[in-house]
This record gives structure tokens, C-alpha cells and sequence, in this order.
């Protein structure tokens, strides 16, 4: 297990979100979200990336042709290879840093499944329907596996993966040169093969459904029992946001040992009751240790960290708490605390489901 407290001049991103695509349907989403996933890797209670390790690979306003429109598979190669060679040149100058070193890809836009497996990839923008430049997803983490350059990868991929007759995803250009050392690389599509990944319109822009799910996760919503952001917790929360919608795909599957996030910090919490509530209410975390705080009013602040939680109370009416004795209408409820504190917590009817959509697109 891998856990770090501060910010780590040894963790990389590459950052990509497509909107336009001269030849095929543009998005609205992507580069939206692909802003918003910056916004959580370079926070320091969150990501904690140094913002000079993030490569955001440049992507093309709508008035770009097909000759000149970005990004290009060269683009995002390149990107890659000098995030490699910056970690390579490290680790040379002190072995003992490669312990260190992370690297997070996350992806946008149009995808497919090329036919030659169940993996998926990114299309680029100059891609056309007889032209389909890719960056194939899954092989990329393999090659990160087999030459062992950063400890940890970590590949968010919000695209379609719907079927494709490119006969074969691309593999990386980079030469095999094994360190020799082991590296855990994860693959977190936004659907599974033959999918689609769907976006909707919100009052904030367009956003991806998965990407709002991850982020939620990462900031917070998926601390486990042991009070850790694991892959495991995040590809169970994310299945919980997405319902039946679409279907995430991690890859490969046992990954729980694997601490993503730093602990997110506590906040202060508002429990708002709808009318004055004399009695007691206990709150419980996911592993059912809990508290016990005394009520008489319309609120509880708490200081709580980021997490699911359960919430009991037992009621009394204002003269039965004169007298010590309980009133027999207890009360109970349930929902996770935000990542953000200040909101009352979500009620147990409310847990996983999304706002409706209105005029939902699919990549």
C-alpha cells in the first residue's frame, strides 16, 4: 500500500479532452471535464500534482479544419515520452525515488473498441470514419507494466467503446527498456466494451456522468472503513452513481490494496432537522463505530471526514426531556456526507441516483 501526505514532485498527469472533431460529431462535455479532473489533480488536499508535472495536451477550438485540428496521436505520444523521460532521468539520479512515482492519464472525448480485442481507446481529433487515429488505452498501461518506469499508472478513460472496424489498436512507438521493477497500472473505462458513455446538460455545462462520479469518489464520497480512497471504493461508488445508465470497467479487477486519494479533510457537517428535536442521535461510519451527540434545536454541526454514514435518533418531545423519559417515535435516516460540508447530508432514498437528464449525449 502506497500513501502519501503532501505534494510529490514525482507525480505526473497528462491531461486530454476532445470536443471538436472536424469529420465526426463534436462533444460538449469533454473539455469540461477534462478541466474539472485538473482542478482536483492540482488541489493540494486532493491530487496534490505539482501543476508544473500536468501536461494538458492542447485540444482545437470549433473553426480548426481537419489538416490543422489538435490533438493528434503525436501530440499525446510526446506528452507521454517526456513525462517518461523526466521519471527515467529521476530514478537514475536515486533509485529509492521510483517508490514515489505515479502518473495519471485522463482521457475524453469520441472512443472505440478496436477489433482485435476488448480494450479501448481514445480517438484523436483528425480521426474520420475511414481514417480512425487512436490512442489505444490498454496497451499503453501494458507497456508501463512490462518497462516498469513509474510505480504506480492510473488511466481514466470517460469515452465510448463502442465496436469499430479498425482492425487493430496501435501500440505505443516507445522502445522496451525493462527497469526491472514492478508497476501497478489501472485501467478505468467510463463503459464497458461495445458501450456507450453518456453526458447530459447540467447548470454547471455539460458534464460526463462517469467523470462526475469519479470526481465525487476522489474528493471524498468513497472513503472506505479504514478511512483510505482505494480503487476499489471508487469503482464501487461509481457503479452506484451510474445505475443502470452504463456500466464502468476497471481493469484488472483486484485492485483494493491501492490507496488513490490522500485522506480528504474533515469538515463541519449540518444535520437540519425539519422542526425542533430534543434526544439523542448516533452516527455511524460504514464499519459501524459511531457516535453518540445530544440534540435540542433545528440542527448538529459536526466535524466529519468525507464518507458514507448512517444517522439514528431517538426523539423526545420537550417535556419528556425534562423528565428523562423518551418518547416513543424514534427517528431515523441515512446518506453520505458531501465532500464539501455546509449541505445537509443526502436521505437513504436519495443514495446513488441522479438528477434527471435532459437531452443526454453519447460519445
Amino acid at each position: 500500500m502506497t500513501t502519501f501526505t503532501k505534494q510529490n514532485d514525482l507525480h505526473f498527469a497528462i491531461v486530454v479532452g476532445i470536443d471538436h472533431y472536424p469529420a465526426l460529431a463534436d462533444l460538449k462535455s469533454a473539455r469540461h471535464d477534462a478541466a474539472q479532473f485538473y482542478d482536483w489533480l492540482v488541489d493540494p488536499a486532493f491530487g496534490a500534482v505539482p501543476p508544473a508535472n500536468v501536461i494538458t495536451v492542447q485540444a482545437s477550438d470549433p473553426v480548426m479544419s481537419i489538416d490543422s485540428v489538435l490533438p493528434t496521436q503525436k501530440q499525446i505520444i510526446n506528452a507521454m515520452h517526456h513525462v517518461q523521460c523526466t521519471v527515467r532521468q529521476a530514478v537514475t539520479t536515486d533509485p529509492e525515488a521510483f517508490s514515489r512515482t505515479r502518473l495519471y492519464v485522463f482521457v475524453a472525448g469520441h472512443g472505440i473498441t478496436p477489433s482485435d480485442g476488448a480494450g479501448g481507446a481514445l480517438l484523436t481529433a483528425d480521426a474520420t470514419p475511414q481514417l480512425g487515429y487512436h490512442v489505444d488505452l490498454r496497451k499503453y498501461a501494458r507497456w508501463h507494466r512490462k518497462n516498469g518506469l513509474f510505480r504506480e499508472v492510473f488511466v481514466f478513460a470517460d469515452c465510448c467503446r463502442v465496436a469499430s472496424n479498425v482492425p487493430y489498436g496501435f501500440v505505443p512507438p516507445f522502445t522496451n527498456e525493462p527497469s526491472g521493477m514492478s508497476t501497478d497500472a489501472v485501467v478505468a473505462y467510463a463503459t464497458t466494451a461495445g458501450g456507450s458513455s453518456i453526458a447530459q446538460m447540467s447548470g454547471s455545462g455539460a458534464r460526463g456522468h462517469f467523470t462526475r462520479a469519479l470526481l465525487e469518489a476522489l474528493r471524498g464520497a468513497a472513503v472506505n472503513e479504514s478511512n483510505d480512497i482505494t480503487l476499489a471504493s471508487i469503482e464501487n461508488y461509481v457503479g452506484l452513481c451510474l445505475g443502470q445508465d452504463q456500466v464502468a470497467d476497471f481493469h484488472p479487477k483486484k485492485t483494493a490494496s491501492v490507496v488513490l486519494s490522500l485522506r480528504p479533510p474533515a469538515r463541519e457537517v449540518r444535520f437540519v432537522f425539519p422542526r425542533p428535536f430534543y434526544g439523542v442521535v448516533q452516527v455511524f461510519r460504514g464499519d459501524d463505530t459511531g457516535t453518540t451527540h445530544p440534540v435540542a434545536g433545528n440542527h448538529l454541526a459536526l466535524t466529519l471526514r468525507p464518507g458514507l454514514y448512517r444517522r439514528e435518533g431517538r426523539r423526545r418531545t420537550p417535556a419528556a426531556d425534562r423528565t428523562g423519559r423518551a418518547s416513543s417515535r424514534p427517528g431515523r435516516a441515512s446518506g453520505p456526507v458531501p465532500p464539501h460540508g455546509g449541505q445537509p447530508a443526502r436521505s437513504a432514498g436519495q443514495q446513488g441516483r441522479r438528477e434527471p437528464r435532459s437531452g443526454p449525449r453519447k460519445r
